[in-house]
C-alpha cells in the first residue's frame, strides 16, 4: 500500500488478512503520516499487526523520497481506500506496471471500466478483499494480463500522447 498513511486508505482492512495468506507474503506500507491524526492511525496499524501476530509480515517504511525501489519490488499493490476522488498513486502504479487490487469506488471503477487494468473488491468488505487477494497472489497469468493493461493505460494517458492528440 503506497502513499501517505491515512485512515481513508484502509490499511486496517489488509493487516488482519495476513495470517490467512501464504507465509511468504509481506505487506509493505510505503509512506508516512502527514499529521498527528495520521500518526495515531499508524500507531493503531502497528497495534493491529501485533494483535494478529503479523508484525514480522508488515513493513512500515515511513516517508520515501524515491519510490522507484518499492515500485520495482512490488508484486501487487493494494488500494483498499474508503474514499477517493482521484489517485496519483494509481497512476504511478500503472506507470510501473504493478498489478492493482482496489476498492470499487467510483474513481477506480471508472479506470477499471475504461482500461481493465486493475481488479476491484467491494469497498470496506474484508472478506471480498481476501478472496480477490488470494486470486491475485496465485494467478501469474492474470497478473501478466493486468501488467499489459497497465501499459495500455499508461500509453493512452501519458502526456506526450495527450499532447499529440490535441
Amino acid at each position: 500500500i503506497l502513499g501517505f498513511v491515512t485512515a481513508k486508505k484502509g490499511h486496517d482492512l489488509a493487516i488482519p488478512l495476513l495470517p490467512k495468506v501464504n507465509d511468504k507474503v509481506q505487506l509493505v506500507i510505503a509512506g508516512g503520516p502527514q499529521n498527528a491524526q495520521d500518526e495515531q492511525y499508524m500507531t493503531h496499524l502497528k497495534k493491529i499487526a501485533e494483535e494478529y501476530g503479523v508484525s514480522n509480515k508488515v513493513t512500515f517504511t515511513g516517508y520515501l523520497r524515491d519510490l522507484t525501489p518499492i515500485l520495482n519490488a512490488s508484486d501487487i499493490a493494494l488500494l483498499p481506500y474508503r474514499s477517493v476522488t482521484d489517485s496519483g498513486v494509481l497512476h504511478l502504479l500503472v506507470a510501473y506496471l504493478v498489478p492493482i487490487l482496489a476498492s470499487d469506488l467510483a474513481a477506480f471503477r471508472d479506470v477499471h471500466d475504461e482500461f481493465d487494468c486493475l481488479d476491484l473488491f467491494r469497498a470496506g468488505d474484508s472478506d471480498d478483499l481476501y478472496e480477490k487477494l488470494l486470486v491475485m497472489l496465485s494467478d501469474d497469468q492474470h497478473k501478466a494480463k493486468l501488467r499489459e493493461k497497465c501499459a495500455d493505460m499508461w500509453n493512452a494517458t501519458r502526456w506526450s500522447n495527450i499532447a499529440q492528440r490535441h
